[in-house]
C-alpha cells in the first residue's frame, strides 16, 4: 500500500517496492533499502573485578600473630633499653622456641611400660656413682631445658659443664642423681617448657639438632666412660654473652627440698 513520506520539505509517494514519486516534479526514484534493525549503543560502567571473600583468620592464625607482634614489641623495648645484639638474640632465641613448639606438629616417642619397667632395673655406673635410666632420662630434659640456642659445639659445651656439675654434686653430697637434679632451685630449667617436652615425649622436627647434642652426653654417660671437664665443680653459671662458666666450691650442705614433678608436668 502506497504512503506518502516527507523528506527535508518535499512530498513523497512511495509504492510497495519503495519507489517513490515527488508529487511536486514527478520525479521517480528509488530508497535505500531499510535496515532490518536498528540498535543502539548503551554505555556501560568498567564492572570492577569480583574479589573472592576473605577468610576468617583460626584461633590459631590469630594467636601466632599476636606472638609475632608481641616479638616485635620485645626487640623495639630491649633496642631501647641499649641491650647488645647478642642479648637480644638471646632473648629472641627463648621466645621462638616457644612458638615453633605451639606452630609445628609435635612427635610422641613411646616406651612400652614393661621394656620401661625391664630397664630401670639396670642402674649405669660412671666414676664410681650409679644412676638408674630413668634418672638419666630425667638429666637429659634438664640438659635440653638448660642449653642454649647457639651452635651445637657451644650446646655440647654446655651439656658437658651442666651434667659434670649434676655428678660432682652426688658424689659430693650422697644423694641419688634424682635428689640432686629436683632439689629445689638448683636447676631452674625445670619449671620450663623445654623440660616438660622432653618429659612428656612432645619433641618436634626442630628439637632434634638440639637433642642430638644431649642424646650424645647420656650415651657417654651410660658407657662409663664420661670425663669431668670442670675439675670437679659444683656451680655454673650460664653468662650474659652467651658462655658458660664453672667454679669450685662447695654445695655448703644440702636442703631435702625438691620439685614435685607431677606438678611440673601438668
Amino acid at each position: 500500500m502506497p504512503r506518502i513520506i516527507f523528506d527535508n520539505g518535499r512530498i513523497q509517494l512511495v509504492a510497495e517496492d519503495e519507489t517513490t514519486l515527488n508529487i511536486k516534479t514527478g520525479q521517480l526514484s528509488q530508497l535505500p533499502p531499510r535496515p532490518f534493525n536498528r540498535t543502539s549503543t548503551i554505555p556501560v560502567a568498567p564492572q570492577k573485578p569480583i574479589q573472592p571473600p576473605i577468610p576468617e583468620e583460626t584461633p590459631e592464625q590469630k594467636d601466632q600473630n599476636l606472638r609475632k607482634t608481641a616479638i616485635q614489641d620485645e626487640i623495639k623495648s630491649l633496642q631501647s633499653q641499649g641491650k647488645k645484639p647478642e642479648h637480644i638474640r638471646g632473648a629472641m632465641g627463648l621466645i621462638m622456641d616457644e612458638i615453633l613448639g605451639s606452630i609445628i606438629p609435635s612427635k610422641t616417642y613411646e616406651i612400652k611400660p614393661d621394656q620401661s619397667q625391664e630397664i630401670d632395673e639396670k642402674p649405669i655406673s660412671v666414676r664410681g656413682l650409679e644412676a638408674k635410666p630413668k634418672e638419666l632420662n630425667l638429666l637429659k630434659a634438664i640438659l635440653f631445658s638448660e642449653i642454649s640456642n647457639r651452635k651445637p659445639e657451644k650446646r655440647e659445651l654446655e651439656s658437658r659443664v651442666i651434667a659434670n656439675t649434676a655428678l660432682n654434686r652426688m658424689a659430693e653430697v650422697g644423694k641419688t642423681l634424682e635428689q640432686v637434679l629436683t632439689q629445689r632451685n638448683a636447676y631452674q630449667g625445670i619449671k620450663n617448657k623445654e623440660f616438660r617436652k622432653v618429659m612428656k615425649g612432645e619433641l618436634n622436627e626442630l628439637d632434634k639438632e638440639k637433642m642430638a647434642v644431649v642424646e650424645k652426653i647420656i650415651e657417654e654417660i651410660m658407657s662409663g666412660n664420661f670425663e669431668d671437664n670442670t675439675e670437679g665443680s659444683v656451680f655454673y653459671i650460664h653468662n650474659p654473652d652467651g658462655s658458660i662458666t664453672y667454679r669450685s666450691g662447695k654445695l655448703g650442705g644440702f636442703k631435702e627440698e625438691y620439685e614435685n614433678l607431677d606438678e611440673l608436668l601438668k
